[in-house]
């Protein structure tokens, strides 16, 4: 689509510069932001039961398939066990210190160069931090896949079994945590039960 104004043009591309430099260096700021507001303990300890009564069904349901032998049926079991569902919302998103700690050698300014490169040398920082192993481990499931807290898909990263849940699901229409099971099943569980039939069905 063709704008019709430079000047409207131009303002559109600083916007979108804008949100994506705001996605890339501060999605852990906007995660905690999102946390604060939206995750409770009651949403991550239904989200927990969930999880685990999807896979307590799936493996239940391997029992009544006839056509699978045992040994595929063992396999099936025992992928459905390492699996990983990951929901959990960093300690860093929940603690303003180590937040403010990470965000520590960021300086902007109305400079644009200036700006470019301590954003730079804040990423080079996370990433030595990743490599370096010092960083906890939901940290560093959120920081090395392509999705973040805030996202509103479920996504799945076939290569290690591990489907996440980012917490920006667990909202209406979808899911609240005061509502009753089975509209949350019908919900957020369908989904991940998808997303669990997949990951098994991939590779299974």
């Amino acid at each position: 689509m063709l704008h019709l104004s430079y000047n409207y043009q131009t303002e559109h591309i600083m916007d979108l510069e804008c949100f994506f430099v705001t996605h890339e260096l501060f999605d852990t700021v906007l995660g905690a932001i999102y946390a604060e507001k939206h995750v409770h303990n009651e949403t991550e300890n239904e989200v927990k039961q969930m999880t685990t009564y999807l896979k307590t069904s799936l493996k239940n349901h391997l029992k009544q398939i006839q056509w699978m032998d045992e040994q595929t049926r063992k396999d099936v079991n025992e992928r459905i066990n390492k699996m990983k569902i990951l929901f959990k919302v960093p300690e860093i998103m929940r603690d303003d210190k180590k937040l403010n700690y990470a965000y520590r050698t960021l300086r902007t300014s109305y400079n644009y160069l200036n700006n470019l490169f301590s954003a730079i040398q804040y990423i080079r920082g996370v990433y030595n931090r990743l490599l370096s192993g010092v960083t906890e481990t939901s940290e560093e499931n959120w920081s090395s896949r392509d999705v973040m807290v805030y996202d509103s898909h479920v996504a799945l990263y076939l290569q290690l079994d591990e489907v996440f849940i980012p917490p920006g699901m667990l909202q209406l229409p979808i899911f609240h945590h005061n509502l009753p099971a089975a509209f949350n099943f019908g919900g957020l569980g369908s989904l991940i039960g998808t997303a669990i039939g997949i990951l098994v069905g991939e590779y299974g």
